[in-house]
């Protein structure tokens, strides 16, 4: 965080994406740049954390669920002889 950034604005700072870019649109030319890239950078960090989470959670459902679904099922066909 810029040594610029008064305290009270630290707090709105943290709270969205949106509200970090405005106050570093008030900020002094020097620091606004700064605090707008450690902002974006939080945000996409966020995002892929996020994302990956999901799609981990996703893969371990698609793995589980037919394994779940299937156990201790046998299919109406076992046992019968296919035509050939």
């Amino acid at each position: 965080m810029p040594a610029d950034v008064p305290a009270e604005a630290t707090e709105v700072i943290g709270s969205s994406l949106g509200a970090a870019i405005g106050v570093s649109e008030r900020l002094p030319p020097e620091a606004a740049p700064h605090l707008a890239a450690l902002a974006r950078h939080a945000f996409t960090d966020g995002l892929a954390a996020a994302t990956l989470t999901g799609g981990l959670i996703l893969v371990a459902a698609a793995v589980i669920c037919p394994l779940l679904l299937h156990r201790g099922r046998q299919s109406p066909y076992a046992g019968q002889e296919r035509d050939a």
